[in-house]
């Protein structure tokens, strides 16, 4: 025996009451494997449990190192509260392997079937017991219609008290664990917000917490005294003012980093937005003028008396968060408003920009435009001229003066002010569906053209020895001189095909007309 460990005391023999109790605290099943306790063997029963040591009576060094600073149940080792009905076989376990896991697993269930004892105590009442009196007497008395009624009372008394037996551990592990819990993690909360210089003294956390705990541990003396109702209905309460404060805590957090997260991008885009307010000002006075542009003199006025507005407010929002006067909860309010004014007059000046950018936008994608139909209108008529196609030059000649006029046309709409956009829009898009029309239609005649040519020059070679070539050819010609070049392709093609089939497809091909030298 540790004579240096008082809770250590010499071994105590179980009386019969005691055996009794134990065995009726765990409802006749070991607590840790389910087995029953009690094995009936005829009209006898086998006791198959032994009375354990929670924390043993006699522990070796393995045992005292194992358990060292671990809770201890009772006064002493041989307490009630120290020891627990078991099976054998979980007994001899336990003594044998004795390790810390399975020492708190013992401990946690003792200490609910005592929960489950106490609360059994101080709920059942001198009322059942009055009522048991009267059903006695009304028995004996040969009342038995009363004694029914008696019978009835009690029923319900039993079913009302075993209601409020089942639901006792449940509120005790929320009155002892789960509350305490939630206690912590809010003060945990507080803290590091605190930490992160975030002012949570208007909501008096610190108070409302201590205001709580007292609260509870009411509740618990409750509890212990058996009012179910009222320690119940406690519970709920301060779940409740937990939950409250919790929420507080994370409205004035979410509204801190809200505000500060984008707090200096929403303040420097009020100074982005005067910016842009003065040049699309002056550009608007630069082309005005030009474009015949409506007088925006008051839709500036109100432009300016916004943009001051909302300056001030950003000073009044930066001087309320340097005071730190006000509440993160409070102020997040006024700086929702204020992002969202700033957001809806930042598109209007875009809007306003936007405008007068595509006002000149329009005049200069115009003379851009204008140079490249030149150009196109110069190649067509090249193509045209220097290739010395009969026929082609004078057919062309129209289409090409007519292009000239359409883009003469454009340039004097631009040259005129205030620039009518419409009309330029108008016209340049004429200009460019005829060019680019002409354009296409050239290149494709010179492109059949040329591969007329083509033909004539590879069919030349048999000239001399098949007449029948030599006539097709001298067609062919014929129609080229003409003008007529699509059907001197088709009686090109169809001479030079029956001499050798499929051979024009291989110079079509080639895109290459030496390909014809290579045709024996």
């Amino acid at each position: 025996m540790d004579t240096l460990d008082n809770y250590l005391q010499p071994r105590e023999a179980v009386t019969k009451n005691e055996d009794l109790r134990h065995f009726q605290e765990v409802g006749g099943y070991c607590p840790l494997c389910g087995k029953a306790l009690l094995i009936k063997k005829g009209l006898r029963y086998s006791k198959k449990y032994q009375i354990a040591h929670i924390y043993p009576n006699s522990p070796d060094e393995h045992q005292k190192k194992e358990l060292d600073g671990l809770e201890r149940l009772g006064t002493t080792c041989e307490d009630f509260e120290n020891k627990i009905a078991l099976c054998r076989d979980c007994h001899g376990l336990f003594d044998d392997y004795t390790t810390k896991e399975e020492y708190l697993k013992i401990l946690k269930i003792k200490k609910q079937l005592l929960e489950e004892s106490k609360a059994r105590e101080s709920i059942a009442s001198e009322e059942i017991e009055n009522e048991f009196s009267n059903f006695e007497e009304w028995m004996f008395a040969s009342e038995f219609n009363k004694a029914k009624e008696e019978q009835e009372k009690i029923s319900k008394m039993v079913d009302e008290i075993s209601s409020k037996i089942a639901a006792f551990p449940g509120l005790y592990e929320k009155a002892k664990n789960v509350l305490p819990r939630a206690i912590n993690e809010v003060r945990l909360h507080i803290k590091e917000l605190q930490e992160k210089d975030i002012d949570l003294s208007y909501l008096e956390p610190e108070e409302k917490l201590t205001t709580i705990q007292n609260a509870l541990a009411s509740t618990i003396d409750q509890l212990d005294a058996g009012e179910f109702e009222l320690a119940q209905e406690n519970l709920e309460i301060i779940g409740d003012h937990i939950l409250a404060l919790q929420d507080d805590v994370t409205n004035e957090k979410q509204a801190y980093e809200e505000i500060h997260v984008s707090l200096q991008s929403n303040l420097d885009i009020v100074n982005v937005i005067g910016q842009e307010l003065e040049e699309i000002m002056a550009l608007y006075a630069n082309i005005k003028d030009r474009f015949g542009l409506e007088d925006w003199t008051h839709r500036f006025s109100l432009a300016k008396i916004q943009m001051e507005d909302l300056e001030k407010r950003r000073d009044e929002i930066q001087n309320e968060l340097k005071q730190n006067q006000r509440p993160s909860v409070d102020v997040v309010h006024g700086y929702r408003k204020f992002s969202e004014d700033v957001n809806e007059f930042h598109d209007q000046v875009k809007d306003m920009k936007e405008m007068l950018v595509g006002a000149s936008s329009d005049e200069s994608r115009a003379k851009k435009q204008l140079t490249k139909l030149q150009l196109i209108l110069n190649e067509v008529r090249l193509n045209t001229v220097t290739r010395h196609l009969p026929s082609i030059s004078s057919q062309f000649s129209a289409d090409l003066k007519e292009g000239e006029r359409l883009i003469q046309r454009v340039r004097v709409v631009l040259d005129h002010s205030p620039l009518d956009v419409q009309t330029l829009n108008a016209d340049l898009q004429d200009a460019i569906d005829f060019v680019y029309k002409l354009y296409n239609n050239a290149n494709n005649l010179v492109g059949v053209a040329v591969m007329v040519e083509n033909a004539i020059v590879f069919g030349n070679r048999f000239r001399s020895t098949h007449a029948q070539m030599d006539s097709d050819l001298t067609r062919a010609e014929l129609c080229f001189q003409n003008g007529e070049y699509t059907r001197a392709l088709k009686i090109a093609i169809q001479a030079i095909e029956n001499m050798h089939p499929g051979i024009y497809e291989k110079l079509v091909a080639q895109k290459d007309p030496a390909v014809m030298n290579q045709v024996q």
